[in-house]
């Protein structure tokens, strides 16, 4: 008969949420547990599993119907609760909060964040720094959503996409190496596949507030309209300056800058210029 992979403390109890947890006790080594370790608190050995290398370590909470399953571990303060599940290699860190009926599974990784709702995450999705995802929100393939981004409604986030202090919603679908920075939002009906780039207060509600130029001189051309909406940004891949993330410029200041850039080079200046009649008129400027 197999030797169970851990024992509840009846002597060793707490109160979270009005609900009796008991401390949990490795019954054998397994992964980086010895037998004898102590690990968090549950309140059944439903919230649990005896297989695989998942565990609870000290000072996390599993209860009320969470399980955590597979390979998947909870630690440094975290809690999975509510009908939430977190399993196969999922890691889930630093204070976070897994609950609702959030499934988080494949090599997921949540630190100092909250992710519930109905929330779907696969692959290996990050959600860290302070950051909310939650409604009917779909995470896929390697997205990462960072730095107190907000992720809700029915969006889905997939193919390497990157939120940094952001918010995506409504029922956006953000794929193809995106990247939204710095107080944009996305919403609406948007759906774009592409490397596209929103820095600096981008506000698209659908694929007419915004234009993907590619490739222009081995160049990525992003236009998008703003919060303020008498302003257009263009994030141009080609003025990185060595920069990670190129920074939105004000449609006006793009042209100056293009036409100093390429003074020398009419071709290119012409093509450029086209780009920026087209945005213009796209959005009626």
């Amino acid at each position: 008969m197999e030797i169970l992979k851990y024992e509840m403390l009846h002597t060793d109890t707490i109160i979270r949420n009005n609900k009796t947890l008991y401390r949990i006790r490795a019954l054998k080594d397994f992964n980086d547990i010895k037998k004898g370790d102590l690990g968090g608190y549950i309140e059944r050995e439903d919230n649990l599993s005896q297989y695989g290398n998942c565990w609870v370590y000290e000072n996390c909470y599993v209860y009320e119907n969470g399980h955590i399953d597979e390979n998947a571990i909870i630690m440094r303060g975290s809690e999975v609760f509510g009908n939430a599940e977190v399993r196969r290699g999922a890691i889930v860190i630093e204070d976070s909060k897994v609950y609702g009926c959030a499934n988080i599974s494949g090599k997921s990784f949540i630190e100092e964040s909250e992710v519930y709702g109905y929330v779907s995450m696969t692959g290996n999705s990050i959600v860290s720094g302070n950051s909310k995802v939650y409604d009917n929100v779909k995470l896929r393939e390697n997205s990462i959503i960072t730095n107190n981004s907000k992720i809700y409604g029915n969006a889905i986030i997939f193919n390497n996409s990157y939120i940094n202090n952001s918010e995506v919603f409504g029922d956006a679908k953000i794929g193809g190496r995106i990247t939204v920075l710095e107080n944009s939002k996305i919403c609406g009906n948007t759906y774009s596949i592409s490397n596209a780039i929103f820095n600096g207060n981008a506000y698209v509600r659908n694929n007419n507030e915004f234009l993907f130029i590619s490739p222009i001189n081995k160049s990525d051309i992003t236009i998008y309209k703003t919060t303020n909406k008498n302003i257009i940004k263009v994030v141009d891949t080609n003025l990185f300056d060595g920069k990670i993330n190129p920074t939105g410029i004000e449609i006006k200041e793009y042209k100056k800058i293009i036409s100093k850039k390429y003074k020398d080079n009419k071709e290119l200046k012409d093509l450029y210029n086209m780009c920026i009649k087209i945005a213009k008129n796209k959005f009626m400027l």
